[in-house]
């Protein structure tokens, strides 16, 4: 059977790139297409794959521009390819419209991990849309790709509400794969708490930063970014209780949970969230706004706690509840089991059918 799967694009690595992974583990012998390709993405998270078998736009120099200009032109490109020697397509989308391929014989899957959020109003337009009035085209021929289509799964049920609201179609939610380590490492003194995260303006990070920075508790914020005007403001927080340790290899991930009190998420209407569900797995109880995909995975006072108002106050007020909470490390570690890679598999393999 051949296989193809059609991502956004590989120009930082964050949970679509987790279900990236999982989807080639499921297919080894597929083909990969993808607006554009970091190479140190691929040489760090997919060194195992072939070159050969990844494609990409044939427009190199676009691959550092706007995303806005990306995102304009990547319906167009991508109606260009032809797939119809494959067997079955798995498209793995959020802003950058890979799921608007052209398919006619294959069986196509549409994986939604977003619908384009600036282009339906879910969150402040690109500069660009200020200027060229391609918003309007962009939605119709969005809403157009995912009507003609039976086989869409969502990551969520939020993800699922919103694609029946916008769009108008039906989904199945199957979450995305969650790694589990074989077993957990607790220290016995906590030291810090944890964020782990793309360092994007979407996530929200200054929030914890100025609660961190005002209760005088330590926070390590591990990740990496790409838009390095953010980069630069978010640098700035540094202080002796906030610290960016940068990106922080799957094999070291471990021992910086261990000491942890808790992971902070302070993204708001979040579409799923991988990265919650990971500290579980290592243990770590879940700080989060009450919104989005974490309403369906986050239990209060038995894998977290929530805050409802999006200010400082109210993290804040939450971080208190939390440290005055006794969480249980090995209930934590069994309820991230039903987010790992094996249901995930199971639930995708049963609903293509092969």
């Amino acid at each position: 059977m051949k296989c193809a799967i059609i991502h956004d694009s590989l120009l930082e690595f964050g949970g679509a790139e987790r279900v990236l992974q999982s989807l080639l583990k499921m297919y080894p012998n597929a083909d990969l297409y993808t607006s554009f390709a970091d190479n140190s993405i691929l040489n760090m998270f997919f060194s195992n794959f072939p070159r050969n078998r990844i494609h990409t736009f044939p427009f190199p120099f676009l691959s550092r521009s706007k995303t806005s200009i990306i995102q304009m032109i990547s319906p167009f490109i991508w109606k260009q390819y032809s797939f119809e020697k494959y067997d079955i397509v798995i498209s793995s989308s959020s802003a950058l419209f890979s799921n608007s391929i052209k398919v006619v014989r294959p069986k196509h899957i549409q994986y939604i991990h977003s619908i384009p959020k600036n282009i339906f109003g879910l969150s402040p337009q690109k500069r660009l849309q200020k200027y060229i009035p391609y918003t309007n085209y962009l939605r119709k021929f969005y809403i157009s790709s995912t009507q003609g289509n039976t086989n869409i799964v969502a990551n969520s049920c939020y993800t699922q509400q919103i694609l029946f609201k916008k769009c108008l179609v039906q989904s199945t939610v199957i979450y995305p794969p969650v790694r589990i380590p074989k077993n957990i490492i607790i220290k016995s003194i906590p030291k810090y708490f944890l964020i782990v995260s793309r360092l994007d303006r979407t996530k929200g990070l200054e929030l914890a930063i100025h609660a961190a920075t005002k209760m005088k508790i330590f926070l390590k914020i591990a990740g990496k970014g790409i838009d390095k005007a953010y980069l630069k403001e978010l640098y700035q927080y540094t202080n002796k209780y906030v610290e960016f340790i940068g990106f922080v290899p799957e094999s070291d991930l471990g021992k910086l949970y261990s000491s942890s009190y808790a992971f902070i998420m302070t993204a708001k209407n979040e579409d799923f969230g991988i990265a919650p569900i990971e500290a579980m797995a290592h243990g770590i109880p879940v700080i989060a706004h009450y919104s989005g995909g974490l309403k369906e995975t986050i239990i209060p006072s038995k894998t977290g706690v929530f805050f409802y108002e999006y200010s400082t106050k109210a993290l804040s007020h939450a971080i208190n509840i939390l440290l005055k909470t006794s969480f249980d490390h090995n209930t934590l570690y069994r309820y991230s089991k039903k987010f790992g890679y094996n249901t995930f598999s199971r639930k995708l393999f049963h609903f293509i059918g092969y």
